[in-house]
């Protein structure tokens, strides 16, 4: 499909980055990248030394995570930390000092569009992304749409071990500890992340959980767009992750 086609869509619902692969939102949850990959997209190709001068002359709210007081220190930038990010991604592909649109499915017929990257703020990308990033945060938010949207953290993590257990992709059944260790998971690692980008309210005294990104979405849309999210090769078992 070509940059025009893709540029002149509709402009998509904050939610269509739920059709993207949670590695894909995380990568770009970033102004900096989404700025680098919105150029490609429209371009198809420059030079990292075109690309460093888009991004110096870009507005600030589009480099934000990016120190531009020079060129020089913005193509440091770019080379150390954003493209590399970007090509580990395969949103991006380097072929020596050119730059060009990555092999990445959500690239090349996927859902990434110039409209996208640049319709949606950065407070929803955060939010997404950090909801997307773990199975169990997918599940919390699903456990609130069927059963909330407010719960008492031990009723949440009986909701989401129920909902895990009944998932032909569960794991084997773990000791009998397992609601125990799911509900401490929680406490200090989801649900926390989860608060801290606005989409869920946690009362740490009170273990009470409620929605709170309704000025966003729907609970019911956001759980059904979570659930919908591709995850080849992805597994149950991400409670060991601390991202």
């Amino acid at each position: 499909m070509s940059s025009d086609a893709r540029s002149s869509a509709p402009s998509p619902s904050p939610l269509r980055l739920c059709a993207c692969s949670p590695s894909t939102v995380q990568a770009l949850d970033s102004p900096t990248r989404r700025l680098i990959l919105r150029v490609l997209l429209s371009r198809g190709a420059v030079s990292l030394f075109d690309l460093v001068a888009i991004v110096t002359t870009a507005p600030q709210t589009m480099t934000a995570d990016l120190s531009v007081a020079d060129e020089r220190e913005a193509a440091i930038s770019l080379q150390h930390c954003h493209l590399p990010k970007l090509d580990a991604a395969e949103l991006v592909s380097v072929d020596g000092r050119t730059l060009a649109p990555g092999p990445h499915r959500d690239v090349r017929d996927g859902p990434l569009t110039t409209r996208l990257l640049d319709g949606v703020c950065q407070d929803v990308w955060t939010a997404i992304a950090a909801a997307s990033s773990d199975r169990r945060r997918v599940e919390v938010v699903a456990a609130l749409a069927r059963s909330g949207p407010t719960l008492t953290l031990e009723q949440l993590a009986d909701t989401v071990d129920g909902a895990s257990a009944q998932r032909p992709d569960s794991p084997t059944a773990e000791p009998a500890d397992d609601g125990a260790h799911l509900a401490t998971m929680l406490h200090h690692l989801h649900l926390p992340k989860l608060d801290a980008v606005g989409l869920l309210a946690y009362d740490h005294g009170n273990h009470q959980v409620s929605y709170a990104g309704r000025q966003w979405f729907g609970l019911d849309e956001l759980a059904e767009a979570l659930e919908r999210i591709p995850r080849a090769g992805a597994s149950n078992a991400s409670d060991s992750r601390h991202d």
